[in-house]
């Protein structure tokens, strides 16, 4: 296992970073259904008011008990539900963090508490056009209900609609993405490497043990960094309730795909360990396992291709 003492100090380092590059460099990595890659999945008509208004608002974290043992630990006594439904007007737009080709991301704060949240919106006109991009909305959205309250899952606090857009107000990671953590540094060493996966590893297993939802598009570029340094699992749109334990569509990013996955066969659960051996492979070394300038190449190497190791390995 992990030396303690290690990981604090490489804790403190990363918690260090973030806050000489929060608000500059770090990448926000909320992604929006525009910059998703998909393909297969079949085009379910669900209608916009599906999207409810009424969700009832999540309590607000302290982030301090949110460390790895206290995953399993009941709320703290400083955990104070929000009250009421929320509406545009209840935020001020601080700055944008990224934008797709149906929605935008902006960094906002609550007037009323100050607290700063990401907020995902979502042009209802956009939607309407592509059925699979609604769906990919509303299974966010049910998803990140479902999991409620987990240290290493972003959280949904806010659900609403007006007459033109949908908003999903969310947990804002101001670390950014781990991808920038890591391209800043070509690479992490393996203790560095072994703190991430590790948290990676209890979000994945809250997601298929308790929930029975396979993530399906695991990569650095979906993992947030909180103020803390810690790991927050974001960007469910491609994910699945899959009671069953299995799949059918291909999609998800090529480089972390499974060979299943990429054969068009039936995969489950197992489909997203393989996409964490490429994290961590990715962790350690710059760059994914099966890395090609083109996804044909990137697809024969996972198929037919024998993995190299670094030296250093």
């Amino acid at each position: 296992g992990t030396n303690p003492s290690r990981s604090m100090s490489y804790l403190q380092t990363i918690k260090n970073g973030i806050n000489r590059i929060t608000g500059s460099g770090a990448t926000s990595g909320y992604t929006t259904p525009g910059q998703m890659s998909s393909a297969g999945d079949p085009e379910v008509s669900i209608p916009i008011t599906g999207f409810s208004g009424t969700t009832t608002p999540m309590p607000v974290p302290d982030r301090q008990d949110s460390g790895i043992a206290g995953i399993n630990s009941p709320p703290s006594d400083k955990t104070k539900p929000a009250i009421g439904k929320r509406c545009a007007s209840d935020f001020d737009v601080l700055r944008c963090l990224g934008k797709g080709a149906f929605g935008t991301v902006h960094l906002v704060r609550e007037k009323a508490t100050g607290r700063l949240y990401a907020q995902k919106q979502f042009k209802k006109a956009s939607l309407r056009l592509k059925n699979s991009v609604v769906a990919q909305t509303m299974s966010e959205r049910q998803i990140l209900e479902l999991v409620n309250r987990h240290p290493f899952i972003v959280k949904l606090y806010y659900a609403f609609q007006d007459q033109e857009k949908l908003y999903l107000i969310l947990e804002y990671g101001s670390g950014g993405e781990l991808f920038w953590h890591v391209n800043a540094r070509d690479q992490f060493n393996e203790d560095e490497a072994r703190f991430y996966v590790a948290e990676t590893l209890l979000a994945l297993e809250h997601l298929h043990k308790n929930l029975k939802v396979v993530y399906r598009d695991l990569k650095p570029e979906n993992c947030l960094l909180d103020a803390e340094g810690h790991l927050l699992l974001t960007d469910f749109g491609l994910s699945k309730v899959a009671v069953e334990g299995e799949c059918k569509s291909i999609l998800g990013t090529k480089d972390y795909m499974a060979p299943e996955v990429i054969k068009g066969k039936t995969y489950g659960y197992a489909s997203d360990f393989w996409a964490l051996g490429c994290f961590a492979f990715h962790l350690m070394t710059g760059q994914p396992p099966f890395f090609s300038a083109n996804d044909a190449k990137t697809e024969q190497k996972i198929l037919h291709g024998k993995l190299k190791f670094p030296i250093w390995f």
